[in-house]
């Protein structure tokens, strides 16, 4: 299990030798995508380590052979799951907004990015010639999406996982209350055949928490 931040030479190459460079104004980048789209940002600033170390140590993930991460922003919880996951292993990165999508490709060179909606899980991997993932990790602002959008969001990710794949998904403290948030719950639930919520994060702004889902049912399950 990897705890320290330091990277080593492996991880430099697949993460990029510059990547530490890049990294410098990705606060203003991650508050402009907010600006310009909030309802498909959430936030305005990126995950802290502390959620993004928090979401990514699990020793499941360290054998994967395929990560899905949704929602990659600017690439806080990216960089976290490049360090822990098999050197073998095929990493893909969904990504909604263009300006974070050529941030993404110029700190991490060596991995593949999409450039368009979550909810077309299935076709970015198919393109890709990718099996099915072992892990989805989701930084997607659920309670402000539309509801249609984040229905079939977890549609695909449903259907696209291993039968034996985890979903995680973080979401705000704050905005637990919201009925987009309550809504997600409850199809997490009908949709997993096992979910459990972590413990808060506070070292994060906002403070948050993130839930660990199971046994994928069929998409008629939920």
């Amino acid at each position: 299990m990897k705890n320290t931040h330091e990277l080593s030479s492996e991880e430099e190459h697949r993460n990029g030798s510059h990547g530490t460079d890049l990294k410098k104004g990705e606060g203003l980048l991650f508050l402009k995508a907010f600006l310009k789209n909030p309802a498909y940002v959430g936030a305005l600033v990126p995950s802290s380590r502390h959620l993004a170390n928090a979401m990514t140590d699990y020793p499941w993930l360290f054998e994967a052979k395929t990560v899905v991460e949704l929602g990659c922003g600017t690439g806080a919880v990216t960089e976290y799951i490049l360090e822990k996951i098999p050197s073998t292993a095929t990493y893909l990165g969904i990504e909604l907004d263009g300006e974070c999508i050529q941030h993404l490709r110029k700190r991490f060179p060596n991995q593949t990015f999409c450039h368009g909606s979550a909810a077309e899980i299935r076709k970015y991997l198919a393109d890709r010639g990718a099996g099915a993932p072992d892990v989805v990790i989701s930084g997607l602002p659920w309670a402000v999406l539309p509801q249609e959008l984040q229905d079939g969001i977890i549609s695909e990710v449903v259907d696209c996982m291993a039968p034996d794949g985890k979903f995680l998904t973080f979401a705000y403290l704050h905005a637990r209350i919201m009925p987009r948030a309550v809504k997600l719950k409850k199809h997490l639930r009908n949709c997993f055949g096992g979910v459990e919520i972590s413990k808060p994060v506070w070292k994060n702004f906002p403070p948050a928490f993130y839930y660990i889902c199971d046994g994928p049912r069929a998409r008629n399950g939920c």
